[in-house]
């Protein structure tokens, strides 16, 4: 099994945009918050469950944007896909643009 081990979080994390395309709705990630805690905060009911990016209940498709992986759940080959991210732990590249699917 190729499935890689989970990455903790960066000290030096900063804030990164998400265009959820099918609301056409832009949100701000602010560093000190994560992609599902920011879509709660935004009122996106959106599912979470283990929190720790162990499950994949949370995974989302990413239409654009670089993501920075750090779940413990997507294989090297899915992660190089970029189609998807894990929205408990996985971030936007810093000061970038994820295009998501809702």
């Amino acid at each position: 099994m190729d499935r890689v081990e989970n990455v903790p979080a960066a000290p030096a994390d900063k804030p990164f945009t998400v265009y959820l395309a099918r609301q056409k709705r832009e949100i701000t990630v602010a560093a000190d918050k994560t992609l599902l805690q920011a879509l709660h905060d935004a009122g996106i009911n959106y599912y979470g469950s283990c929190l720790e990016g162990r499950c994949s209940n949370c995974l989302c498709r990413v239409i654009s944007g670089t993501i920075d992986h750090r779940d413990s759940v997507l294989t090297e080959k899915e992660r190089a896909r970029g189609d998807r991210i894990i929205t408990c732990v996985s971030r936007g590249a810093a000061g970038e643009r994820l295009v998501l699917d809702l």
